[in-house]
């Protein structure tokens, strides 16, 4: 399986690739520090997981989940963001984000999530 992560910052990039590496059968190929850069890389390589910022440059994770989500794709999207509300949460999955999680708290979800997605790949 292969991975985008978008988020312009390169601690939390780090924090990820570091977190995710040991994962067999997930390739973290792909990453974007701005929404624009997100979806021409989203598009040209079609990755399986997309983990998404909301507050990002260019276009904010937001458009950038609108765009990937305008034809139907089994991607799944991952948001990760400080942004931890009710209406933002709302938002993303309504616009087809299958996690909305916080970065404070539930970062290491994001693990699980990857490694169940790997799983059930496989099978």
């Amino acid at each position: 399986m292969s991975l985008l992560i978008i988020d312009d910052s390169e601690l939390i990039s780090q924090k990820l690739k570091e977190m995710l590496c040991d994962i067999q059968d997930l390739k973290i190929i792909y990453e974007a520090t701005n929404g624009l850069e997100g979806i021409e890389k989203y598009w040209q390589f079609k990755p399986d997981i997309v983990i998404l910022d909301i507050n990002i440059p260019e276009f904010n994770g937001i458009e950038v989940l609108k765009n990937i989500r305008k034809v139907s794709s089994p991607t799944k999207i991952i948001v990760l963001t400080n942004y931890n509300n009710q209406y933002m949460q709302s938002v993303c999955l309504s616009e087809g984000a299958d996690y909305f999680l916080d970065k404070s708290t539930e970062f290491q979800k994001v693990y699980d999530i990857c490694i169940n997605a790997c799983i059930n790949s496989i099978s």
